[in-house]
């Protein structure tokens, strides 16, 4: 957007009136409108932004901070991968508007990128032409509740009493925690693959030639479109990747702490805060009799063994009766956000495929890749999604209730020095825009001999280590022991979780009739945490596939 017309009135007029009236305005469009009036409004406009969106801002992103600080840790991640070097360590009480930064013109506008993302999202969450996995839900046992008014996406998917305000409030904040997760733990993910900034060692020249080995490991396997082509991770491999607490999946040596416990103070903080400032709620954990009293316990699928039975919950108390933090509500509004966090940033990946349709990234090769494109106009938004930790721009429709029926798109955003075609030497000594993680970490979990079984049921796989570290250190919880079974898929329990669409609401006291699972905070999906008997269990067949998405598209992806 650009102003090229003059206006000699306006110049006359002092650019504290024209901020005062940039404050007026009532929707972006109002505001675009005035900017591109003339040169003078333009840019009154850019020298004055932060001010201007102090009011403006919060009125039209859903979860404007969180907005704001998904857009600069993004931002970090990327500028640095930019100019070919490791993700900065993230302090994210320095990336809050409330640390006295409001953003500027181009923070801003990224900050309406990531809304147009995350409003794509929302669309093909409340769309009930939802892509082929969900026809199952949707024909059976009714992914949506039935009782929504108006349906989506006029409305929210879930109780009609809380409206869809503070339902989106609430969604877009789950997303763009996602987003800060991939940003914050992208250089913890990443930094095996760049070389050794420590004084040279004995085992230095060892630990180069395992690092270059991973990288030679994953340039064959991407350039090797065979889905059936696994990643064999070799032991000395294994072990040089072991030297990385995040790639000590069981946390054998004890340092998933110093990895994950910044973040986790900061996560916690956050949901005390919504708890304090957001709208009142109602408790969502069944054990409550308050909250029984106005429940219909009924299972849709009475065939199909469900987690959350009486079996599983303890005799007394709260599923927060562990939690040492605060008091039960606390708890409960902690445990309630690390649910939906886990739930969206898995339902965010069913939303993206790559933008050549090719596999990569955790994601399914698509049959008919010439389909891909947009007919109309298009926006892109930079993003460093977890799960993958990689730098990448996808692209949208521009109108996104367009996105309901259609794929977003996500394409490396390739580093300025590797844009050039380069030699093979040069691609070992950089992190390659081809870094496939999600493949590296499906190579670890099924492939490696680590521990992948506790008590000979599928231990969580990457990157849920995080998730399962709240759940031990804070709740003394754990996933139900079931939860990754991978032979039926109607039977998962992983799968269930991945397509509810409740988790957002804030209790049934508004939708009495709602099936029990529609009602909780995710805690039917926890047991108590037992003591790990671990063991590790090769592959039935090389085509056995990952528990968190092997029910995507069967038979397209490995991983």
């Amino acid at each position: 957007m650009s102003a090229t017309r003059p206006c000699l009135l306006v110049d006359t007029i002092p650019a504290e009136v024209v901020v005062s009236i940039f404050r007026q305005c009532d929707s972006l469009h109002e505001v675009w409108a005035l900017m591109l009036t003339c040169t003078r409004l333009h840019h009154v406009w850019l020298t004055n932004a932060p001010s201007i969106v102090d009011i403006l801002g919060p009125q039209v992103i859903p979860a404007f901070d969180l907005a704001l600080m998904a857009v600069r840790a993004t931002t970090l991640v990327h500028d640095n991968l930019d100019d070919g070097l490791l993700p900065p360590e993230i302090d994210l009480s320095d990336l809050a508007a409330r640390a006295g930064r409001m953003p500027d013109a181009t923070e801003f506008q990224e900050m309406l990128d990531l809304h147009h993302l995350v409003s794509c999202v929302e669309v093909r969450y409340c769309h009930v032409t939802l892509p082929e996995h969900y026809v199952w839900e949707q024909n059976n046992c009714e992914r949506w509740p039935e009782d929504r008014i108006p349906p989506p996406p006029t409305g929210t998917p879930e109780e009609p009493g809380e409206g869809m305000r503070v339902w989106r409030e609430r969604f877009h904040g789950a997303a763009y925690i996602t987003l800060i997760m991939g940003a914050v733990f992208c250089r913890a993910y990443q930094q095996p693959f760049f070389p050794s900034t420590a004084p040279s060692s004995p085992d230095g020249n060892e630990m180069e030639d395992s690092r270059r080995e991973l990288l030679e490991l994953m340039r064959k396997a991407v350039n090797s479109q065979s889905w059936c082509n696994p990643l064999e991770i070799k032991e000395r491999e294994r072990d040089y990747l072991r030297r990385f607490p995040i790639f000590d999946l069981t946390d054998e040596l004890g340092e998933h702490s110093n990895i994950f416990r910044p973040f986790i103070e900061w996560f916690m903080g956050l949901a005390l805060d919504q708890l304090q400032n957001g709208p009142p709620r109602s408790s969502r954990d069944l054990l409550r009799d308050d909250v029984k009293a106005v429940t219909q316990f009924e299972n849709p699928a009475e065939n199909v063994t469900m987690p959350g039975t009486s079996s599983d919950w303890p005799e007394s108390g709260l599923f927060t009766q562990w939690f040492t933090g605060g008091t039960d509500a606390q708890g409960e509004a902690i445990l309630w956000l690390t649910m939906q966090s886990i739930h969206m940033f898995e339902f965010i990946h069913t939303c993206i495929v790559n933008g050549d349709g090719t596999r990569g990234q955790g994601r399914c090769a698509v049959r008919k890749p010439h389909e891909l494109a947009f007919s109309g106009k298009v926006r892109t938004a930079r993003v460093v999604l977890f799960g993958v930790f990689a730098a990448e721009e996808i692209e949208m429709p521009g109108d996104y209730s367009d996105s309901a029926d259609h794929q977003l798109l996500a394409d490396p955003a390739i580093p300025h020095k590797l844009k050039e075609p380069f030699r093979q030497e040069e691609y070992l000594s950089a992190s390659p825009p081809i870094l496939d993680l999600p493949l590296m970490l499906q190579g670890l979990y099924q492939r490696s001999g680590i521990a992948n079984r506790n008590h000979g049921e599928k231990m969580p796989p990457p990157p849920l280590q995080l998730f399962t570290f709240i759940l031990k250190h804070h709740f003394y919880l754990q996933f139900n022991q079931r939860m990754f079974y991978t032979f039926i898929k109607d039977v998962s329990k992983y799968h269930w979780f991945r397509n509810r669409a409740t988790i957002f609401s804030n209790g049934p006291e508004n939708a009495p009739n709602r099936q029990w699972f529609d009602c909780t905070n995710g805690s039917e999906w926890l047991i108590e945490y037992k003591p790990p008997l671990l063991t590790w269990q090769a592959p039935f067949s090389w085509e056995e596939l990952n528990p968190r998405t092997w029910d995507l598209e069967e038979g397209w992806s490995h991983y």
